[in-house]
């Protein structure tokens, strides 16, 4: 168990590097860098390829005379998963507390406030009565919810969350295939 534990831990990092990488790209693209953005998408649809390759990594690495079991596969997935979230959720409070000053959360009320019926259809009716209801709780506009809403803390911890609830989805897939994908012969 302590092995396992150590790769994840081994490996959790350079996987929660490689999505604090996506998180620059991330914000480097709020920014209007159209090439940011080509690269963040291409990070984001690369991260169950690498979960996959960290998880074939392990794999090769302890299995001995005996094939891996799909638990242990399935533990040390969520495990990696799980250390790369902490990774990822750290760097982002970090970022968003000490070094953004509000213009992350400043591009996001400003994307939401630009909408418009012609690029989401029926936006315009959901947003007056999302703003109806706000105003019932004191909040003047949605913007103003955004604001009170979007702290380092609370991005952080629901980023956090999402990729444990990722991670423990994605851990099924990574282990079947660690555990039925024939490794090479040397």
């Amino acid at each position: 168990m302590s092995r396992l534990n150590a790769f994840a831990m081994n490996h959790g990092l350079g996987f929660g590097l490689w999505w604090l990488l996506g998180f620059v790209w991330l914000v480097s693209c709020l920014s209007g860098s159209d090439v940011f953005g080509t690269f963040y998408l291409l990070q984001l649809l690369s991260v169950p390829f690498v979960g996959i390759w960290f998880s074939l990594r392990y794999r090769n690495a302890v299995e001995g005379e005996e094939r891996l079991s799909f638990g242990e596969a399935y533990l040390y997935s969520v495990l990696l998963y799980f250390y790369a979230s902490l990774i990822l959720a750290l760097g982002m409070w970090l970022y968003l507390r000490f070094i953004d000053g509000g213009s992350f959360v400043a591009a996001q009320i400003e994307a939401v406030e630009s909408l418009t019926d012609a690029e989401l259809p029926g936006w315009g009716e959901l947003r007056s009565n999302m703003e109806s209801q706000l105003s019932e709780l004191g909040y003047a506009n949605l913007g103003e919810w955004m604001r009170a809403r979007l702290t380092p803390t609370g991005m952080s911890s629901q980023t956090l969350c999402f990729n444990v609830l990722f991670g423990l989805v994605m851990g099924l897939f990574n282990a079947a295939v660690c555990r039925f994908y024939k490794r090479a012969k040397r």
